[in-house]
């Protein structure tokens, strides 16, 4: 039996760090939604999960889509150490990848507790 391949998940980082998340996720989704084709918007479906970033000061978002990949993000299948970044909102510019580079926290950690690596 073949395996289907792994679905890609990109890092969106310089998201804000506030306490609704929700509204993150959703003004992150809008984003995304604006920058698809009209058959995208129809055809793919999005993932999204915010975590807290090590410097505490922004959130990192995981994104994976159902359906294939948008074109605005093609470049960074190409390329996989470019990124794209588009600004979401008036003050904040955030960047998409496929690298991974540097520390991306992968999960949420407990209220009140510190981001650790112990």
């Amino acid at each position: 039996m073949a395996t289907s391949p792994r679905p890609k998940i990109f890092r969106v980082t310089g998201l804000p760090a506030t306490n609704n998340v929700a509204e993150v996720e959703s003004r992150l989704q809008q984003v995304i939604f604006d920058n698809l084709n009209e058959d995208e918007k129809q055809r793919l479906k999005t993932e999204i999960q915010c975590v807290p970033s090590c410097d505490n000061d922004t959130f990192t978002a995981l994104v994976k889509f159902k359906g294939g990949h948008p074109a605005f993000l093609s470049e960074l299948e190409s390329d996989p150490l470019s990124s794209w970044q588009v600004e979401m909102g008036d003050d904040d510019d955030i960047s998409f990848d496929l690298h991974f580079l540097g520390f991306t926290q992968l999960y949420p950690t407990a209220d009140g507790k510190p981001i650790s690596a112990e």
